[in-house]
């Protein structure tokens, strides 16, 4: 059984901060999935035969009891949703309360952030160890496309080092950060080059949620024994 604690981290001005919360108890659950379920309202029925088809039998598999943090974002009159057992996210357009089309993104997307100028959704793919990038500007040819991938693999050996990636929060649209939760730490991520150029120590095991206010940078871990956790950060410029 673990615990959520949070952490309040000066990451983008590098000032010191503290903040305590009470923890709960979290559970795993085994082979969560995640679906949306899009109502047709009756007086949006005569547009039912503009809608495209999808097949339910043929979407979805096992999933691998990844953890969500933030499934569901808005961002340009569409929510987007990650469906973890297909390994999309599925878009569905908030007028006319309808799925509108699917992206196929990595393994077990398990959280979606909107960039704030609205230009961009950043998809956390678990299994994948990656972050897809969809395009989200309407004016864009490749809109509602992935455009790119976020991952750290290492030059010699082959290996990830951007592992389990879960939670996703922008600071700017600049700079995003990426909760790695096996390796307890935070990727900062250049946004325009897609570049890992950095990482934040986490002092408490699991990472998952994170969010950005202000000038700090808060992390909600999982596995923080089972008491409330008070924690800050460290005196020095972690994050420049």
């Amino acid at each position: 059984m673990g615990s959520a604690s949070f952490h309040s981290c000066s990451a983008l001005q590098g000032r010191s901060g503290l903040a305590a919360f009470p923890s709960r108890p979290w559970r795993r659950a085994a082979g969560l999935a995640l679906f949306a379920v899009v109502v047709s309202l009756p007086a949006l029925a005569d547009d039912a035969a503009d809608e495209p088809a999808f097949e339910a039998s043929a979407v979805g598999h096992p999933t691998f009891a990844s953890p969500h943090s933030n499934p569901i974002a808005i961002g340009g009159g569409f929510v987007y949703v990650a469906n973890t057992p297909a390994d999309t996210v599925d878009v569905i357009d908030v007028a006319k309360r309808r799925l509108l089309r699917r992206i196929k993104v990595g393994i077990d997307p398990v959280s979606i952030a909107v960039r704030p100028d609205g230009g961009e959704v950043w998809v956390a793919n678990h299994v994948s160890d990656s972050v897809s990038v969809i395009d989200s500007d309407p004016t864009s040819s490749t809109f509602h496309a992935v455009v790119g991938t976020v991952q750290d693999v290492h030059p010699e050996l082959f290996s990830t080092r951007f592992d389990e990636p879960v939670g996703v929060a922008f600071a700017s649209d600049s700079k995003a950060y990426v909760a790695l939760s096996t390796s307890n730490r935070i990727a900062i991520v250049d946004v325009a080059t897609r570049a890992v150029t950095g990482h934040l120590p986490i002092r408490a095991q699991d990472p998952r949620a994170i969010a950005v206010r202000g000038d700090r940078l808060y992390v909600a871990a999982f596995e923080s024994n089972n008491q409330t956790q008070l924690s800050g950060c460290l005196e020095e410029d972690i994050d420049g």
